[in-house]
């Protein structure tokens, strides 16, 4: 009906290859924002590392967040005149909102009770992670703020029923522990601005942290970031809870990496990348086409 010249992606849920295969069944161009991602295990991110290669099949620019997505495309033969380096519009949206906008009183209360605290923020609800990695890392998380009473944890709970299930099991009614229901992302951000640590296995928050000066623990084995574990921001954890609980002992005795990241540089952008594309588009001197 409306017969656009271009379509825009961001991302890499379900909902964004729909959007890229709806451009390439009508022959629209498709531009890819956040292009280039990847682990090298097609299922992990499950399903999001199939869904970014499949988009970029689709996709007709590829606007790559780092140096190292654009080498990604490169190597997959995505034509280096169809790709370009523009930083994530994520630093933008997350500066967008501290400017403008401010927790909601609930929010407030929630930090201003634990301000005395050491306040973990988690967030957690990888489908590969659902049985016995999930599990596990609840109950490290239980066991060290049990262990430490000058410590809190903070769980936006994931409205997934086998995130809410295993949740409930491990961490319902334990001091100290506080469950929320899924905040907005001003609220989120506030979160992650006053917390001690962040524990995430959000692709998200890793891109997220480096502009708060905050560390995060991600729960995974692998990373389509690596820019966050190679800048110094984030620490893979892996699947071996131990190693999990080692790190958190490790890094309660001694906060030196803590107090490191606060004057990381973010990698994944300056807070200017949807101008850039913006201008990118609005100067293309070729006619928008998807053909490759």
């Amino acid at each position: 009906k409306e017969k656009p010249d271009l379509i825009l992606v961001q991302g890499d849920t379900t909902t964004t290859l729909a959007g890229a295969l709806a451009g390439f069944n009508r022959d629209i161009a498709v531009g890819h924002i956040e292009a280039g991602l990847r682990t090298g295990n097609i299922r992990s991110p499950f399903p999001e590392e199939m869904n970014r290669r499949l988009i970029s099949q689709a996709a007709t620019f590829h606007f790559a967040a780092t140096g190292e997505n654009r080498q990604n495309l490169l190597r997959e033969h995505v034509a280096e005149s169809r790709i370009y380096l523009t930083g994530n519009t994520i630093v933008d949206a997350l500066n967008f909102i501290r400017n403008k906008f401010s927790p909601s009183d609930k929010t407030r209360d929630i930090v201003n009770q634990t301000n005395r605290l050491k306040p973990i923020l988690l967030t957690t609800h990888r489908r590969e992670s659902f049985r016995k990695d999930m599990r596990e890392n609840l109950i490290v998380l239980r066991d060290f703020v049990q262990k430490h009473s000058n410590t809190c944890l903070i769980f936006p709970v994931h409205p997934n029923p086998n995130v809410r299930k295993i949740t409930n099991e491990i961490l319902e009614g334990v001091d100290r522990v506080h469950l929320l229901e899924p905040v907005d992302y001003t609220d989120f951000i506030y979160l992650m601005e006053n917390s001690w640590l962040i524990v995430s296995d959000s692709g998200g928050a890793q891109e997220e942290a480096p502009s708060l000066g905050k560390p995060v623990f991600i729960l995974r084995e692998n990373t389509e970031r690596p820019e966050a574990v190679q800048c110094g921001i984030a620490k893979l954890v892996g699947g071996n809870p131990r190693k999990f609980a080692r790190m958190l002992e490790d890094n309660y005795l001694a906060d030196t990496w803590i107090r490191s990241v606060k004057q990381v540089q973010n990698p994944f952008g300056d807070g200017k990348s949807a101008k850039r594309i913006a201008g990118i588009l609005t100067n293309l001197s070729r006619p928008l086409s998807a053909n490759k």
